[in-house]
């Protein structure tokens, strides 16, 4: 998705190889700088960001966790507000898992899930009028 971006997605999608500056949402301790795409317990944490393709640049960071054995994928949960974007995002990951799980997956719910919130994903207007 990253090298051949669909003009029909709502996002583009990039994967971010270090921690952006700034980014919150991961555990205390996490810093700038450091990797971001993890190996842990069985898991691959990616940090996704993606960018709008509706006009102004607008991005929004996804930290997805990804369990190849039960091939399961979420956004990994948070105790920050991290904007009215990313709730919507964490909503849209979840129902998809639910809907893996209830029909049963046709492949990866990485790329399913990531394709799908690239598709659908709305820009939410937060209160203080932040994207």
């Amino acid at each position: 998705m990253e090298l051949n971006p669909q003009p029909s997605y709502k996002w583009k999608v990039e994967v971010c190889l270090v921690v952006p500056p700034g980014f919150q949402g991961l555990p205390q301790g996490t810093v700038a700088g450091s990797c971001a795409v993890v190996y842990i317990r069985s898991r691959l944490l990616l940090l996704i960001r993606l960018v709008s393709s509706q006009g102004a640049r607008h991005s929004i960071v996804l930290p997805l966790l990804y369990n190849p054995t039960s091939n399961e994928t979420q956004l990994v949960p948070t105790t920050r507000s991290m904007g009215k974007t990313y709730e919507a995002a964490a909503r849209l990951v979840a129902s998809c898992q639910e809907r893996y799980k209830q029909q049963g997956s046709p492949g990866c719910t990485l790329f399913l899930t990531l394709r799908s919130v690239v598709m659908n994903l709305e820009l939410v207007h937060d209160v203080a009028g932040r994207r």
